[in-house]
């Protein structure tokens, strides 16, 4: 539908049942415009409701966004709330690129926010910053560490491993141990 100029937006009830369609949006849909030179576009858009927290079974709880914001040629969105998922998803649907657009579905029923009448778009592929932050990672683990009494550590000072001595188990030798 897509390649022959149509605007498909299709719904995959759960992002864990994609894995079936995978090969054909990473090897076909998103390499499509590259593999014609940006003469063809394969303008859709895949909704995948993702994530758990809804007391769902193994294939309707995955979070499987990892793997699509990994594939060039295929853009990926994750809205908030309604305002930025209306915004986002009339934003998809323009695109001319193949958009994964990823519904949280612990967001379903509890976020309630105001939706203007008139339609919003907001830009793929610029973040939205409600909140700057304040703290770096590092003075953050020193504060955590310090908080809890322990000097800090860095990474390069880990215990070391040391096989178990030959006399905590005589059924097993233990490694190491000639």
């Amino acid at each position: 539908m897509a390649i022959y100029g149509l605007k498909p937006v299709c719904e995959i009830q759960f992002s864990g049942f994609a894995f079936q369609c995978f090969h054909q949006i990473e090897n076909h849909t998103a390499r499509y415009r590259q593999r014609t030179q940006g003469r063809f576009h394969c303008q859709m858009v895949m909704r995948m409701p993702y994530g758990g927290g809804v007391r769902a079974l193994e294939h309707h709880s995955e979070s499987e966004e990892q793997f699509y914001a990994h594939i060039p040629g295929l853009k990926m969105v994750i809205p908030s709330g309604p305002r930025t998922a209306r915004a986002l998803l009339v934003a998809a649907i323009r695109d001319p690129d193949p958009v994964v657009f990823f519904e949280a579905k612990a967001l379903y029923h509890a976020a309630k926010e105001e939706v203007p009448d008139e339609p919003e778009l907001l830009a793929i592929g610029r973040a939205r910053v409600d909140r700057e932050g304040g703290i770096s990672p590092s003075s953050a683990t020193a504060r955590c560490s310090a908080s809890a009494g322990r000097p800090r550590r860095s990474c390069t000072t880990r215990t070391a491993w040391r096989p178990r001595s030959s006399t905590s188990s005589p059924s097993r030798p233990s490694i190491g141990t000639p």
